[in-house]
């Protein structure tokens, strides 16, 4: 059972997309999407992958926790680097 409630987040967030002139069926494509807490999809809001995975990557030196409880590095994947 699933004890956070999760929301289907957009990586590139889709009024960030439709502010830049992408069209529904360019930002609602399936490798824009991933599962994230409810909370943290909320505090990204519109912002762009640039300002809010900045922000993560200072919360993970600082730990000052603004984005649920990502506090290191490792919650950082890309691919299959951990950065």
């Amino acid at each position: 059972m699933i004890e956070h409630r999760g929301d289907i987040h957009h990586i590139f967030p889709r009024q960030y997309l439709k502010e830049n002139g992408f069209s529904q069926s360019q930002y609602n494509q399936v490798a824009n999407y991933v599962y994230v807490q409810q909370e943290i999809n909320i505090k990204v809001g519109k912002r762009s992958p640039a300002d809010y995975i900045g922000q993560i990557r200072e919360q993970c030196q600082s730990g000052k926790l603004a984005f649920g409880g990502i506090d290191n590095f490792s919650c950082i994947r890309y691919g299959n680097a951990v950065h």
